[in-house]
């Protein structure tokens, strides 16, 4: 199950906190929830594990980046999964990390002034997490894209930047959303490999 929301974080961190913006649009329509736990899917059946995906929406634009919020999605999944039978759950969750303060949890892009100077990324924030349902105890997490950090800095600074989300053409927001379906899987697979579960 992927839990990353449908919310997308477009973060400009100026020199100051004065110049900082935030805005935050929906974007249900890009169905990473689905491509994220589809991906997982696959690559756990390739390793002869009988997988299937479950779908819900626990983390909504409307939770924020709130850390309590965030902390009651586990027990909400596992109360949704336990009755369909299944043994264990894969679940990727957003996260808040003091590490990295200025990326808010799920995915977005992200730029921040250094002197005047911008580096623009796209970003993933998130956990992969492992609970045996039978006890409903968590077996394994690790942190995205195996502790490399939500992006490559400066990997987007190709893009033009703007104030938020909305002033991009439509054909900019696909080349973003193009950009962050592959931070997704690149993380994910990092993550799992990092967890070994196929070892």
């Amino acid at each position: 199950m992927s839990e990353l929301g449908n919310n997308f974080h477009h973060n400009i961190v100026g020199t100051t906190i004065f110049t900082n913006k935030i805005t935050q649009t929906d974007v249900k329509g890009w169905q990473i929830n689905h491509q994220a736990a589809s991906h997982l899917v696959e690559r756990l059946n390739k390793q002869g594990f009988l997988a299937t995906e479950v779908q819900t929406d626990f983390f909504t634009p409307l939770d924020g980046s709130s850390p309590y919020t965030i902390n009651t999605i586990p027990n909400k999944v596992i109360e949704r999964v336990k009755p369909l039978g299944y043994d264990s759950l894969l679940l990727v969750t957003p996260v808040v990390s003091e590490n990295y303060p200025f990326f808010y949890p799920g995915y977005g892009l992200q730029t921040r002034y250094f002197f005047g100077k911008p580096s623009t990324c796209v970003y993933t924030v998130f956990l992969v997490e492992v609970y045996d349902l039978q006890s409903d105890k968590k077996v394994g997490w690790e942190w995205m894209n195996a502790q490399r950090g939500p992006c490559e800095p400066k990997s987007s600074n190709d893009l033009l930047i703007k104030d938020n989300f909305d002033e991009y053409s439509d054909q900019e927001k696909l080349e973003i959303r193009r950009r962050v379906e592959k931070r997704v899987i690149e993380s994910l697979d990092a993550t799992l490999d990092r967890l070994e579960l196929f070892h």
